[in-house]
């Protein structure tokens, strides 16, 4: 029952619920099953968004996900020259002033990755 659902996310939101509150939004943000409204969605996800803005000023390390490709048909020394002249290009561009390569190797320095070792001074 749609009616019966909607009343559950809505109490389960109100409570701080923020699964029910994405869902809420993302119903509200599609008008599925209720009115197509762009800004109940935002008034469902602003919880949500404070709650990610609170765990990210929380001391302690925040871990980024690095995504890695599995290919059975690399070979792995190729693909690790690879990575390391991909990080040396972005090295290089930062090195000249681009703010997207300096953006990059900053957030590889921050959180450790793709052979480089963390380095929050250097992040900066």
């Amino acid at each position: 029952d749609n009616a019966r659902a909607l009343l559950h996310l809505y109490f389960a939101a109100s409570n701080g619920d923020i699964q029910a509150s994405m869902a809420l939004a993302h119903r509200h943000s599609l008008g599925l099953g209720v009115p197509r409204s762009c800004q109940a969605a935002v008034l469902y996800l602003a919880p949500v968004a404070e709650r990610v803005a609170e765990r990210e000023r929380l001391p302690g390390p925040n871990q980024a996900v690095e995504k890695v490709r599995l290919s059975v048909t690399t070979d792995s020394s190729s693909s690790a020259a690879r990575e390391l002249d991909v990080v040396q290009y972005y090295q290089y561009s930062a090195d000249m002033g681009n703010s997207d390569a300096q953006t990059a190797m900053g957030q590889l320095f921050n959180f450790g990755m793709r052979g480089i070792e963390q380095d929050h001074s250097r992040a900066l």
